[in-house]
């Protein structure tokens, strides 16, 4: 098949530090490719991804404003006729899709990795009816939509061959990985480390309109002996962070934060992820086997004192069976051909 994937005009694909939903656009395109189908990306014009038969940028690099949304909108018209895709799975905005269900008759792939307007959802479906079909990477996050039965649940990916673990490397301390903000938790993952008296290394940009978080919550303890501040990491970086982790911790403060690839990067390097029961940590783990889904900080640090009882193989093989690249491109592959072959 031709597949055509497109996302925002923002970040490249593969992203060098943050990018979630790029990171998991060109964790499908690799699975696709492997499997030996045609596929093209439409994305940001530093896009890097040799596994694509063919890259295409985005004229305007924004999707803020209603000239860059109109621009792409019929850009992406205009690739969808140049080169005819079997599929077209968009992790870029709805909007964009507008001119090409009016002018073209093809099935449309909507993927969603963020909070998902019931507004909108509805308005796709009253112009574009069943040629729109809509994937979420979480459970949770279609509970608040009508018509359920149109969408498809199809979890995030991590690169399993990458994301490994190291037996040799000594597990020393816990590890905290995402945007230093509120709802990532970087506050309550200092607390449970302090009460466990647990070296922590935070990892994570500071957004400049969050700068007032982490001078209020994590600078005052930059100076202590078990809080270290190592700022935005790449991916060999957060790799070897990971593998040296006893655990990492997601204190996840705000339910529509999807599905973060941060907690199964860590279990594909072999490290439980101790998070609260929110978002989808429940989805993703399950009480001693790869982790613990905790309440509140109390339960995180009972929960720390128990890491040592769960077998970090356990915990890469069941990352390995529910969230490699084959398994989930797998997902989508037989997704894509419900729709086509009706």
């Amino acid at each position: 098949m031709k597949i055509l994937i497109s996302t925002d005009p923002e970040i490249p694909v593969p992203p060098t530090l943050y990018g979630g939903a790029e990171r998991v656009a060109y964790g499908l395109l690799k699975g696709l490719k492997e499997l030996g189908h045609e596929v093209i990306l439409l994305a940001n014009k530093d896009s890097i991804a040799p596994e694509a038969d063919k890259i295409i940028s985005w004229k305007r690099e924004s999707s803020i404003g209603i000239r860059n949304i109109i621009g792409n909108a019929y850009q992406l018209l205009q690739v969808i006729k140049k080169e005819q895709p079997d599929v077209i799975h968009c992790y870029s905005r709805i909007l964009y899709l507008y001119p090409s269900w009016i002018f073209t008759k093809k099935i449309f792939f909507k993927r969603y990795g963020r909070f998902i307007s019931p507004k909108s959802t509805a308005l796709a479906n009253k112009i574009i009816g069943k040629r729109i079909v809509y994937t979420a990477n979480a459970t949770h996050m279609i509970k608040h939509l009508p018509m359920q039965s149109k969408w498809h649940i199809i979890h995030n990916m991590v690169d399993t061959s990458r994301f490994t673990d190291n037996p040799s490397t000594k597990k020393e301390y816990l590890f905290f990985l995402g945007r230093i903000e509120h709802i990532k938790g970087t506050k309550e993952a200092i607390e449970a480390a302090l009460a466990t008296k647990e070296k922590l290394i935070i990892a994570g940009n500071v957004p400049s309109e969050h700068q007032e978080y982490f001078n209020q919550y994590v600078k005052p303890y930059l100076n202590h002996p078990l809080i270290h501040y190592v700022g935005a990491v790449n991916d060999d970086q957060k790799i070897k962070y990971l593998q040296g982790a006893k655990a990492m911790l997601l204190p996840l403060n705000l339910a529509v934060e999807a599905f973060p690839n941060t907690m199964i990067e860590s279990l594909a390097c072999g490290t439980p992820v101790i998070g609260f029961n929110i978002s989808a940590v429940p989805e993703a783990i399950t009480n001693g086997l790869n982790g613990f889904v905790v309440n509140n900080v109390k339960e995180m640090s009972e929960a720390i004192s128990k890491i040592k009882e769960i077998d970090r193989t356990q915990v890469r093989q069941d990352a390995i069976n529910r969230f490699s690249i084959p398994v989930i491109t797998r997902h989508h592959l037989n997704m894509f051909l419900t729709y086509l072959n009706n």
